[in-house]
């Protein structure tokens, strides 16, 4: 396995065929609705369901890691967005200095 072609993310609509293909490699149910996937090279090797349902794996590849990624993933706190520009400043209207 290489670890630095691994990707953690949510699945997005264009995912749906590849989870589709790991679903049928794994003798299971593609998931309705939003999933973790886990990338290995680019391609989608596992995949955790959000609604529940049981982990699927391509069963033609080492998956064990990937599995316990995503589900370490799942249970992470996640990251607050910050709003920068406001936070620090930017995009808020100042008053220009006129010259006397």
């Amino acid at each position: 396995m290489n670890y630095a072609s691994i990707t953690i993310r949510q699945s997005v609509p264009s995912d749906s065929r590849a989870i589709e293909r790991v679903a049928e490699l794994d003798s299971g149910r593609a998931p309705s609705g939003r999933s973790l996937v886990a990338l290995e090279g680019g391609e989608i090797r596992a995949v955790l369901p959000n609604d529940g349902s049981r982990v699927l794996a391509d069963p033609f590849h080492h998956t064990a890691e990937l599995v316990e990624l995503l589900q370490v993933a799942a249970v992470a706190p996640k990251p607050r967005r910050v709003r920068i520009a406001r936070r620090f400043g930017f995009g808020l209207r100042r008053p220009v200095p006129t010259s006397c």
